[in-house]
């Protein structure tokens, strides 16, 4: 299985202009997990993106292949240093938001598995949301999980849409949309508080306008803005 994802992975990079030493240069490496994808980005002293460098794979039905990753993991240069890797971000459609109000750790497993399909090798995990007084609540796969612990023991592990949903906007109308090659997180913001929070996958981009417009209209927002990242 190995040979085969190393044969058919597709990879991109970038890298800024004047970083001399590019590992040397790099500070903080923040990693992005997604199904069949990895990306890694590097940063400098100051915050500024020093190398951005991507894979993925399309060969094989499964969506999270195992020896994709940890290939991935021993291999890429951005990852060498654990003592760099600051943040882990888990691309994953599988995601409910629960006030603190009504939080209950031991049932939150079971609100998500009746939204959304949750395998008996997931691990279910969470995370607070102290800017909206509420818990992210997501699935992703248990063998992902240790790969992570295993290679990067010391970061923090999220899932992608805990980035968008620790900001605040002062009382502004936005819609934060992060696309990647197969899905779009969206969050939508009226008078600095969250209105919805999804993920979807995605063909064309007018799937991911079409989703955008429906969330606005479902939550009376004419004028917003809106914030693109991939």
């Amino acid at each position: 299985m190995l040979d085969i994802i190393k044969t058919a992975v597709n990879k991109q990079q970038y890298a800024g202009p004047d970083t001399g030493n590019l590992m040397a240069s790099v500070k903080k490496v923040v990693l992005v997990l997604g199904p069949r994808s990895l990306m890694s980005v590097g940063y400098g002293d100051k915050g500024e993106i020093f190398a951005i460098r991507y894979c993925d794979y399309n060969n094989v039905t499964s969506d999270w292949i195992g020896d994709f990753y940890e290939h991935q993991f021993i291999t890429e240069p951005l990852l060498a240093d654990e003592e760099k890797i600051a943040a882990v971000f888990i691309s994953t459609d599988r995601t409910v938001v629960i006030p603190a109000s009504l939080y209950n750790s031991s049932e939150a497993a079971n609100w998500l598995r009746k939204l959304h399909l949750v395998e008996n090798d997931d691990v279910v995990s969470e995370y607070k949301l102290g800017s909206d007084d509420a818990y992210l609540t997501y699935a992703w796969p248990q063998m992902l999980q240790e790969l992570v612990k295993r290679y990067f023991s010391k970061a923090q592990t999220f899932s992608i849409n805990a980035a968008q949903l620790n900001r605040s906007f002062k009382n502004s109308t936005v819609v934060q949309c992060n696309i990647s090659i197969r899905e779009a997180a969206i969050t939508v913001y009226k008078g600095n508080k969250l209105q919805a929070s999804e993920t979807i996958y995605y063909n064309t981009a007018e799937d991911i306008a079409y989703r955008i417009q429906y969330l606005c209209k479902s939550n009376n927002i004419e004028d917003a803005q809106i914030r693109c990242t991939t």
